[in-house]
């Protein structure tokens, strides 16, 4: 019935919204554990530089800053997808998303008996512009997660946090 299917769609756009919720959270504690992480390596740097060892200092350098700019990624992508959720919610209270999905499956299903082709791409094309305005959460953690990149580290930033480092503790590079 038109009520099982609309009950079943709000179901799972609810089920969809505390995932979003979920993943947010969990996205949350991995840019927490990449920031101890990042301390851990900043404190590395002291010791090596402290040991005259500039090699392992550079490394661990390298190793902060890779986890400062994983924690940033993880923060933007934990934000952007409680945004998409808190976006959704307010459709899932009005039911729009229930209401404007029924009214597009029963005109693709018309067209689609039809087989009217403008009227098959005009269903499609109202499909394809719901699934944008909602905010479809692939591309988003997709572009997230290929920017946390593990692409090689800047030396002028590797330089400038050893010196940081250095200056924080009163050491000679």
């Amino acid at each position: 019935s038109d009520l099982e299917t609309t009950m079943g769609k709000k179901n799972k756009l609810e089920d969809q919204i505390y995932e979003l919720k979920f993943t947010s959270k969990e996205f949350e504690h991995l840019a927490k554990r990449a920031q101890k992480e990042e301390k851990k390596e900043r404190m590395k740097v002291k010791k090596a530089i402290e040991k005259g060892d500039a090699e392992s200092a550079r490394i661990f350098a390298e190793n902060a800053i890779r986890k400062k700019n994983e924690a940033l990624s993880y923060t933007r992508l934990s934000a952007r997808l409680d945004a998409t959720a808190s976006q959704l919610q307010p459709l899932l209270r009005m039911g729009q998303v229930s209401k404007t999905m029924t009214g597009l499956s029963k005109s693709l299903g018309k067209a689609m008996k039809s087989m009217d082709m403008e009227k098959i791409i005009g269903s499609m094309e109202s499909f394809d512009s719901e699934f944008r305005n909602l905010g479809v959460v692939a591309g988003v953690v997709e572009e997230s997660m290929t920017t946390t990149g593990a692409g090689a580290t800047p030396v002028d930033q590797v330089e400038d946090l050893m010196a940081q480092v250095a200056d924080e503790h009163d050491i000679k590079l």
